[in-house]
């Protein structure tokens, strides 16, 4: 083993009983090389002298498999990563954040689930990398066929065990989950990262307030900033209304308000037509048609979902459910990539140390226990 192949590849390794470090590329924090220890959280740009020491621990051995299936008119893509020796495993599909996430978006939770002995399932999203059509066109529900093929590839597998196949839902992923869960009885589990669980607009006009007061602009202002941006949601619903929105802006350029990043969206850009497709779904009534176990994550500090309104809401609709087996965790001093912050704005996703306490401790422990149940 040499230092350019751990470069290359992800890689698992056993320091001890206990100790489990990942190696690998992280994309959403760009190409650099990154250590993840799973029992501190530790979580740093990796270094050659590091990576040399890890070469005398126990390479934990994975398998990766590269697959494809369709979903209605697409190919999706992707890559199964499982354990080295046979068996009959548990597994999971990861279920992307938004924008253009790729089979290699989330490795480091692939690193995770395969070292607790599942198979993990990742794919490039619609008209990305390798997978056919475009989810610039897709609503949640045709992303949640997409996932949803992915557990049907699973489940046939002699490999795979299919009464233990489950959904790990990242961000925009949790309103998909609940769609994937709510049309499949048999799925085993649903673990929340920092998914939302309010109505989609409710949640990015939230997140917009709480971007604003971060960055420390006064009570008025952003009174005013958010009348701005609700008027802009109306445009996408009516594009009629353009000429208001159109003097909301006009009036804010003249008062040169340091809120006002771009000019709005034309009426026919994709992103608003995207938009109009998503940004009414309220994802209250589908949980309620989910009946597996459910662990969510939020983050104290996420300003992308917030951590109050999103709770809440997800709690009260679990609790009413006839079995409910459901454990909702507010991380203290977590960002929306459960990164350790002080605050929650995104230029604190350069500041890396690791991920906060007990975030995968709580997930290995909880996990294991449900598997073991079913």
């Amino acid at each position: 083993m040499t230092v350019a192949l751990l470069v290359l590849a992800m890689q698992l390794f056993e320091v001890s009983a206990d100790k489990v470090v990942w190696v690998g590329r992280f994309p959403e924090l760009g190409g650099s090389q990154y250590l993840l220890d799973f029992v501190t959280g530790r979580f740093v740009p990796a270094e050659d002298a590091e990576l040399v020491q890890l070469m005398e621990a126990k390479q934990i051995v994975t398998r990766t498999e590269l697959v494809s299936f369709r979903s209605q008119e697409a190919i999706l893509a992707g890559k199964l990563t499982l354990p080295a020796a046979a068996g009959h495993y548990p597994a999971v599909v990861l279920i992307h954040g938004s924008n253009d996430q790729d089979r290699d978006s989330l490795d480091p939770w692939v690193g995770f689930f395969v070292s607790r002995g599942l198979a993990v399932l990742s794919y490039d999203k619609r008209g990305v990398r390798e997978s056919t059509g475009d989810w610039k066109h897709a609503d949640f529900r045709d992303l949640a066929d997409d996932t949803l093929a992915g557990v049907q590839l699973l489940r046939a597998r002699k490999d795979i065990d299919p009464r233990r196949v489950g959904l790990f839902a990242i961000s925009q992923g949790g309103w998909i989950a609940p769609l994937v869960a709510s049309r499949n009885r048999d799925i085993a589990f649903i673990i929340l990262h920092a998914g939302p669980a309010i109505r989609v607009a409710d949640n990015n006009l939230r997140f917009i307030e709480a971007e604003l007061r971060g960055y420390g602009f006064p009570d008025q202002e952003i009174a005013r900033a958010m009348g701005y941006h609700r008027m802009n949601d109306e445009v996408t619903r009516d594009p009629s209304r353009w000429g208001e929105l159109k003097a909301l802006y006009d009036a804010a350029i003249a008062r040169n308000v340091e809120w006002l990043l771009e000019e709005p969206q034309p009426i026919d850009s994709w992103f608003r037509r995207f938009y109009r497709g998503v940004m009414d779904f309220d994802p209250g009534p589908v949980w309620a048609e989910v009946g597996c176990p459910v662990l969510a994550f939020f983050g104290e500090l996420d300003h992308n979902v917030p951590p109050e309104a999103n709770r809440h809401a997800l709690e009260a609709v679990l609790r009413r459910r006839s079995a409910d087996d459901s454990t909702v965790i507010v991380l203290p001093k977590a960002n929306h990539l459960f990164l350790r912050a002080e605050r929650g704005t995104r230029d604190e996703y350069g500041e890396l140390d690791s991920f906060v306490a007990g975030y995968f401790d709580v997930m290995a422990t909880w996990l294991a226990e449900r598997l073991r149940a079913s």
